[in-house]
């Protein structure tokens, strides 16, 4: 018995956490029961999802201004909730947190457990945190960008096209295209275009 459901939940899971093969060797079954899931999304006032891609069962979805764009996979674990819109074929990797107002850019990675809020709070003196207002400039990701896992983004942030930025890395200023960003707080390591990729290793 325990084989079996362990098969089940392999089963539904498995693309869950690397939706970006389910194209590739999900069973016709997986395929129409991912179309009926993404249907049922669409049903919901304030969820638009353009078609192709995959959206985990594992990921939330908040309702409000979520607009999906085509070919994007969600895993497992990711949360997108306030204003988030999208390019195509974006991926979210697992237990990433958007928070909008965010826009993302086509053709770019979000890593595993990456957060990325485009709102703060305030910081007066004359009021508890707790009771702080909330300020917002939002963020946005530019296109064929690559956000490697446990990355910060802070409000205000624009992350120019193609740019890549490093695990763990806090990004508190926006980075011009191109860019390879690193460190807390991150900075400017590299201009990918005249980087050579073995070198950021052993920097």
């Amino acid at each position: 018995m325990i084989p079996k459901l362990f098969r089940f939940a392999y089963y539904f899971s498995r693309h869950d956490n690397c939706p970006w093969e389910f194209n590739k060797n999900a069973s016709n079954f997986r395929k129409t029961f991912q179309k009926k899931y993404q249907n049922l999304l669409r049903g919901i006032e304030g969820i638009k999802i353009a078609q192709g891609g995959y959206i985990a069962f594992g990921s939330k979805l908040y309702p409000g201004d979520i607009d999906i764009g085509e070919a994007n996979n969600v895993s497992s674990g990711a949360i997108l909730r306030g204003k988030v819109h999208t390019g195509a074929n974006v991926r979210f990797g697992v237990n990433c947190h958007i928070a909008g107002p965010v826009t993302v850019g086509s053709d770019t990675m979000i890593g595993n457990s990456v957060s990325v809020f485009g709102f703060n709070h305030g910081t007066d003196t004359g009021s508890n945190m707790s009771e702080q207002p909330l300020v917002s400039k939002g963020i946005h990701i530019g296109d064929d960008c690559w956000i490697g896992a446990n990355a910060t983004i802070l409000d205000g942030v624009v992350i120019g096209d193609h740019s890549i930025v490093a695990a763990g890395a806090v990004v508190t200023k926006s980075i011009p295209p191109w860019s390879i960003v690193g460190g807390v707080p991150a900075r400017v390591l590299r201009d990918r275009r005249f980087a050579n990729n073995l070198e950021l290793l052993s920097a």
